[in-house]
């Protein structure tokens, strides 16, 4: 997930690896990875990312934040999150 314009880079989510935790990662811009955070719901993980810089555009953070309300509802319901 990304929007190219936002200068912080771009965020990929996922559900953890057990199934029990949202994972986004924030990558610059070149693709480096610059910081990881986990949660078990999209409010903490979205906290998280607005305090560790990952979002400084706001209509890359709604994005984001929808995001995570669906990989939290798809951890709610043992579905597949793409």
């Amino acid at each position: 997930m990304g929007r190219p314009d936002d200068p912080a880079g771009f965020i990929l989510i996922t559900l953890g690896p057990h199934g029990d935790r949202i994972v986004a990662e924030h990558y610059s811009r070149d693709a480096e990875l610059l910081h990881v955070v986990a949660a078990p719901a999209a409010e903490a993980v979205s906290r998280q990312l607005v305090e560790c810089g990952a979002l400084s555009d706001l209509g890359h953070a709604t994005y984001a934040g929808r995001e995570a309300h669906k990989a939290e509802f798809a951890l709610q319901h043992g579905l597949p999150y793409e």
